[in-house]
């Protein structure tokens, strides 16, 4: 699953559904997975836009979500080189 934007959107920060409200949202997850794309072009980049309010949204997704571990080593320990 990719970033969630829900509820506010647009300059005013109209609730999705209202007018104008809709494009906005598009436009901005449309921004986000370009960005990240053209950042990690390795990486698989999507987007999924869900109407609601964005914590109860998040909680039920994240009870099917897969986690993932994203870090390195490098030769340090906690990222502090010591």
């Amino acid at each position: 699953m990719g970033p969630l934007c829900s509820g506010r959107a647009g300059p005013r920060g109209g609730e999705r559904g209202e007018p104008g409200t809709e494009d906005a949202t598009d436009r901005l997850v449309a921004g986000a997975v370009q960005w990240a794309a053209t950042t990690a072009p390795e990486a698989e980049v999507g987007s999924v836009v869900v109407p609601g309010e964005p914590l109860t949204v998040l909680e039920a997704e994240s009870r099917e979500a897969e986690p993932d571990v994203v870090g390195s080593r490098n030769g340090t320990r906690n990222g502090t080189g010591s």
